[in-house]
């Protein structure tokens, strides 16, 4: 029982220490010119919701871009799963800056061994593309107002457990966040 377990309370106690040290970090990020945070190693993340308002009662999509903007192709991990432990990872922020606490935390966990099959080559200037769909009351949004997301990825993959055939962008290369995407919610 205990061995079962633990691997979730580990992680449970990663991602409640995440949302204690982003609270601070949100409001910096929304208060401080944004800083080129969105790209690294010819990678770069970009975010939109499918409208910038919504009522309480709509549920948005969100799009997530991972874009090639090296002049070399970019290899990814293309099962993407959404939670700190996986690839995509996000949080919303209100008008002040401050972090809207979820109601749900998603977590995938991804396991070696790879195969060449999970991987997805981006040439220079090619996109890949998720969409995302999530509600309000989850994510701990019970009233109106403006908020904001934001996405980071990094990649499950470490250089140890990539297939050796073809070069992954892998978790040593760190994690990548989007700008601040603003929307509003009403009533």
């Amino acid at each position: 029982m205990f061995r079962k377990v633990m691997p979730y309370a580990i992680v449970f106690i990663f991602m409640l220490a995440f949302f204690v040290s982003s609270s601070a970090d949100y409001q910096n990020e929304t208060k401080n010119a944004y800083t080129n945070f969105d790209t690294r190693d010819g990678l770069k993340i970009i975010i939109e919701l499918d409208k910038a308002t919504y009522s309480l009662v709509n549920d948005p999509a969100l799009k997530v871009i991972l874009k090639n903007v090296s002049q070399l192709p970019l290899t990814l991990y293309k099962n993407m799963g959404w939670g700190a432990a996986s690839s995509l990872f996000f949080a919303i922020g209100d008008s002040n800056g401050k972090l809207v606490r979820p109601d749900v935390l998603s977590d995938a966990q991804d396991y070696p061994p790879f195969s060449t099959k999970d991987f997805i080559t981006l040439k220079p200037d090619e996109e890949f593309t998720l969409w995302r769909r999530f509600d309000w009351e989850g994510q701990g949004i019970t009233k109106s107002g403006e908020y904001s997301i934001t996405v980071w990825y990094h990649s499950p993959v470490s250089e140890e457990n990539a297939p050796k055939a073809i070069n992954v962008w892998t978790k040593e290369k760190g994690t990548i966040r989007s700008k601040p995407f603003a929307f509003k919610v009403t009533q």
